[in-house]
């Protein structure tokens, strides 16, 4: 029914590089993104050394170097025209080294948590994100297979993880800190709802949910909000941290919209920013279930559980229904 596709081969699949971090910019792309980024920190007068996806930063205020990630920023740049790259790569730094002073008036208004409550936000991360022992200093929880809920402050410049210690200062469970978090984001991170058009044959469009802020990505713990009425919830995709994709379970145009969102999905989490996830989920009272799939050459294979093959049994036997009448 679902069980493969044939994915379009790539005009560009010969000029990607095979390394894993940044596999969406050719060779020469990557060498110039790392060109780019060593002239800016030696204009700053740093001291660094250029790892595979990262850079190493040595400062008199730190006792052991920082590592830094440069997934997102180079998935940023690999969306823009070069020319603009010394202008980005300078204004993430900028900003970088802003969120530093910003934590240190956060770490001394941090007992009081009506000054910082305000702030509290919840943040989708991958789960390979937290491994231990990150794990048990912050407050967070399992959001799906793959994916984690971790509570956050959101400051002007950066977003930086709640430690346990300080959550710990407010005697608050973390389910009514979880709950404010959410109500933050609902409150201050709008995003824009978009029909995208994935199968012009079939008629089948997905909704997306866009917007440019960290937390555009946790809305889906919040989807039911967006669903219309009777359906049996949704097919969901959290490729990157600016974009939640779904089509409810309401009519069986599910089933191109599946075939569709599989590669569409991986294609937004290979180019990020922030990539999530790569892989679909059934988003159904609250929780979020697994839609395993898998890529062999160029075919993909759909195995959903028993429970979703029952959901769209009754979608068949409802459409059914209504043909004979």
């Amino acid at each position: 029914m679902i069980t493969s596709l044939k994915l379009p081969s790539s005009s560009t699949e010969d000029a990607r590089i095979t390394a894993e971090w940044a596999d969406f910019m050719t060779e020469a792309q990557q060498q110039r993104f790392v060109d780019e980024v060593s002239c800016h920190l030696r204009s700053l007068g740093c001291d660094f050394e250029c790892r595979q996806g990262a850079v190493l930063l040595r400062t008199k205020a730190r006792r052991k170097p920082q590592q830094l990630g440069l997934l997102n920023l180079a998935q940023h740049c690999a969306r823009m025209e070069a020319s603009s790259w010394p202008a980005l790569i300078s204004a993430h730094f900028e900003r970088l080294f802003a969120s530093r002073s910003e934590d240190e008036a956060l770490r001394r208004d941090s007992a009081d948590f009506e000054k910082v409550r305000h702030s509290l936000k919840v943040r989708i991360f991958p789960s390979e994100n937290l491994e231990l022992p990150l794990r048990d200093r912050l407050v967070w929880r399992q959001a799906a297979p793959g994916m984690s809920a971790v509570l956050v402050f959101d400051l002007p410049s950066a977003a930086r993880t709640v430690i346990r210690e300080e959550a710990r200062q407010w005697q608050r469970t973390d389910e009514a800190l979880f709950e404010i978090g959410l109500a933050n984001v609902r409150a201050q991170d709008p995003v824009r709802r978009q029909q995208l058009t994935l199968s012009d044959e079939a008629g089948v469009s997905v909704t997306a949910l866009a917007g440019d802020t960290f937390f555009t990505s946790s809305h889906a713990l919040f989807l039911d909000e967006y669903l219309p009425p009777g359906s049996d919830g949704a097919v969901v995709a959290i490729p990157n941290r600016q974009v939640v994709l779904f089509y409810p379970l309401i009519d069986l145009k599910v089933v191109g919209a599946i075939n569709a969102m599989i590669p569409l999905a991986q294609r937004m989490f290979r180019n990020g920013p922030g990539s999530i996830c790569p892989d679909l989920y059934w988003f159904k009272h609250g929780q979020l279930t697994l839609l395993p799939s898998r890529l062999e050459g160029r075919t993909l294979s759909f195995e959903p559980p028993e429970e979703f093959v029952e959901a769209l049994g009754r979608l068949f036997a409802h459409w059914e229904r209504f043909a004979l009448q």
